[in-house]
């Protein structure tokens, strides 16, 4: 008898990196374990449900900025070395 299971696994809204182990990408048993893991390894859980890797350039700002940032860990303060924090 064969037994389906559904594992979850993660890619940057922009489609340009996995989540990965060093040899395959990692497999989650549920979307909360893949987001905790995945934000707390700099990653950006944004607004609409997707996540952002923690690449620094303008498309993953841009999409940072106008889709939103899920605040994981409080608001950000001056100095936060998080690329989508802009301060006036």
């Amino acid at each position: 008898m064969t037994e389906l299971t559904t594992r979850i696994t993660v890619t940057c809204a922009l489609g340009d990196r996995d989540y990965e182990e060093p040899d395959r990408p990692h497999h989650f048993d549920n979307v909360e374990d893949a987001i905790e893991e995945v934000t707390s390894m700099g990653w950006h859980e944004l607004n609409d449900g997707r996540v952002l890797c923690h690449e620094q350039d303008e498309d993953h700002a841009e999409l940072g900025s106008s889709v939103g940032i899920v605040n994981q860990d409080g608001p950000h303060q001056q100095g936060c070395d998080c690329w989508s924090c802009t301060y006036e």
